[in-house]
């Protein structure tokens, strides 16, 4: 009888080896297969950028905006949305981003609690969004197809934006809805599609604007990927060469002037060292737009009035 059952516990083992086998090797073709069908890539040449949104996802004929873009998919019960907007030409879209994330957890408030979250796309680009409750007005078309795709009036947004280029490109909104009960899906779809982001080399900049006529000499007239600083220097290096201004206005290729609230420090580099620069001076100056919070060299560099 012990014999017996010595055989019966080893004949079960290998019986049960057998099978896990035979599930893995059934399995693992198929999952690879569901793995790769995923996703499907959409295009925006207008805007020079590539997205990937959930395989089969259904389009939902939605008017655009006067000069930008919107395109509504549904999925699984879930309601996803890409769409571009130009950047006004007197402000900046890390401010406009800032303000739209603002207002929605300001109005979620009564709803329920909301958050913020970013991330990086594959391509580096930085996308800021929240994750609120969401309350559909029906009297807007755009709100009341959401709300068809989920089936109801609320549910749960995860949205992510990102300028398509430099702070006066037009900006990406990412959003995905859903009801209460999908907000993992939610979530995880939403950071999915702003994490396939791919920009062209050459992204759009649909706010670009003539050039604006030359100063008088010798001031330069901005080019195309230069910036216009002007601000008071807080701190001279010892070597004279390296400033610390907090800026309060800006100015872009193609863009009217831009004032900062609050200011913005930047390190900047001199070429050589100039008389008269200290702290407390007002300059203005001219360099290479290397972006927010990094350090620029100064092409040209001027102490004015305040």
């Amino acid at each position: 009888m012990i014999i017996s059952s010595a055989r019966q516990r080893a004949s079960l083992r290998r019986w049960g080896r057998l099978q896990a086998i035979v599930l893995l090797l059934i399995c693992a073709p198929v999952s690879a297969l569901a793995q790769s069908d995923k996703w499907e890539t959409v295009r925006y040449d207008q805007w020079k950028f590539a997205a990937q949104i959930p395989a089969g996802a259904a389009k939902h004929p939605i008017d655009p905006p006067e000069s930008g873009t919107l395109d509504l998919y549904s999925s699984g019960g879930l309601a996803c949305s890409i769409s571009v907007t130009p950047t006004p030409n007197t402000q900046l879209a890390s401010t406009v981003i800032e303000k739209a994330i603002q207002e929605e957890i300001r109005r979620a408030g009564g709803l329920g609690a909301a958050r913020r979250w970013e991330q990086a796309s594959k391509q580096g680009d930085l996308f800021k969004g929240y994750v609120a409750p969401a309350k559909l007005d029906e009297t807007d078309v755009y709100a009341r197809e959401i709300g068809e795709i989920i089936g109801g009036s609320t549910g749960v947004r995860c949205a992510a934006m990102a300028p398509l280029g430099d702070d006066t490109a037009p900006i990406l909104w990412i959003s995905v809805c859903g009801t209460a009960g999908t907000e993992k899906d939610v979530i995880t779809t939403a950071k999915a599609i702003a994490a396939s982001v791919k920009r062209d080399a050459a992204p759009p900049n649909a706010n670009a604007a003539s050039p604006e006529p030359k100063k008088a000499k010798p001031w330069p007239a901005l080019k195309n990927g230069e910036i216009e600083l002007e601000g008071g220097i807080e701190s001279v290096a010892k070597d004279g060469r390296h400033l610390v201004i907090a800026v309060d206005f800006i100015r872009l290729y193609g863009h009217e002037r831009i004032a900062l609230s609050p200011v913005r420090t930047k390190e900047v580099r001199l070429k050589t060292r100039l008389d008269g620069i200290a702290p407390g001076v007002r300059v203005i100056l001219i360099g290479r737009n290397t972006g927010i919070g990094k350090p620029m060299a100064a092409d040209v560099i001027e102490a004015i009035k305040q």
